[in-house]
């Protein structure tokens, strides 16, 4: 079964976008350091409906997969650095994330 992790952010008004997207890169070299076969990362730029938004999506190939990349993760001391600086640059705004599962058709 197929999951998806999706997190939606914005750059905070006035926060610079070039910095908010190195940030963003930096994010998501962790997810990829991480994954496990089968599983992939990509970054998203919103260009209609909520226009400003960037959308992170990692997909795995099960929900096994999405822990075991997810615990490394959190076990990685760069990983709470960088989480930590993020957090605190004023730069980025989450507005909302999901872990979904895929209904087969």
């Amino acid at each position: 079964m197929t999951i998806m992790v999706q997190w939606i952010t914005r750059p905070i008004p006035g926060a610079s976008l070039p910095e908010f997207i190195e940030q963003a890169k930096r994010g998501i070299s962790f997810w990829t350091k991480y994954k496990e076969a089968g599983a992939e990362m990509s970054f998203w730029a919103t260009t209609g409906g909520e226009w400003g938004e960037f959308v992170f999506l990692a997909r795995f190939p099960s929900y096994a997969a999405y822990g075991a990349c997810h615990d490394k993760m959190l076990g990685d001391p760069e990983f709470a650095a960088w989480q930590a600086a993020a957090l605190g640059s004023g730069t980025v705004d989450l507005i909302k994330s999901s872990i979904s599962r895929e209904i087969p058709l």
